[in-house]
C-alpha cells in the first residue's frame, strides 16, 4: 500500500494521471492502508476528465458516455475513501476528498448530494479554501448572492483564483 502511493505522487508530479489509474487502481483494496491510493485514483480520474471537459470545450450536457463514466468512477473511488476512513469521523484531512467528491457529483447533476459534501468539507474545515468556493458557486447558481458573498469572503484574498475573484464580482 505505500508503495502504491509512493508511485502514484511520483506519477502524479509528472502528470501521468492515466498511469495512476490504470497501474494503481487493479490493485487497490477496501483497506485503511489503501485510502490514500483511493484518494489519489479518484482525484486524477476526477482530474483528467475536468482537463477533457474544459480543453475540448464540452458543456456537462454535451458529455460523451466515456467522460460520464470516468466521473462516476472518480465519485466511486473517492467514495470508497470516505467509507475506509468513515471511522476517524472529524478527521479535517477528509475535508479535500469530500470537496473533490463534490465536484464529480456536481458534474453529473447531482447538485444536492454534491452540497452535502460541501458543507460536511466545510463542517471539518471551515478555511478550506476549495469548499468555500465550490458553495458559494452553488449558491450563486441558485441566485443567493448575499449568502455567496460571505463564502467568498472566507477565502484568503492571496489564494483567490481568477474566477474566485469573479465570482466575488458577480455576486
Amino acid at each position: 500500500p505505500h508503495f502504491l502511493a509512493a508511485v502514484g505522487d511520483g506519477y502524479w508530479s509528472q502528470g501521468r494521471r492515466q498511469d495512476i489509474v490504470s497501474i494503481i487502481r487493479p490493485r487497490l483494496a477496501p483497506d485503511i492502508q489503501f485510502a490514500p491510493a483511493w484518494e489519489m485514483v479518484g482525484r486524477a480520474l476526477l482530474v483528467e476528465a475536468q482537463t477533457i471537459l474544459q480543453t475540448q470545450r464540452i458543456l456537462p450536457w454535451q458529455m460523451p458516455a466515456h467522460l460520464r463514466q470516468m466521473i462516476q468512477d472518480a465519485e466511486s473511488a473517492l467514495s470508497e475513501t470516505i467509507t475506509i476512513i468513515g471511522h476517524t469521523e472529524g478527521d479535517s484531512g477528509l475535508a479535500g476528498v469530500y470537496v473533490n467528491r463534490a465536484c464529480s457529483r456536481t458534474l453529473q447533476g447531482r447538485l444536492a448530494d454534491a452540497e452535502d459534501d460541501i458543507d460536511r468539507a466545510l463542517s471539518l474545515k471551515q478555511t478550506l479554501d476549495e469548499a468555500n468556493h465550490a458553495k458559494a458557486m452553488l449558491l450563486i447558481d441558485r441566485k443567493e448572492y448575499r449568502s455567496a458573498l460571505e463564502y467568498l469572503h472566507r477565502i484568503n484574498s492571496t489564494d483567490m483564483t481568477m474566477e474566485m475573484r469573479g465570482a466575488v464580482g458577480f455576486a
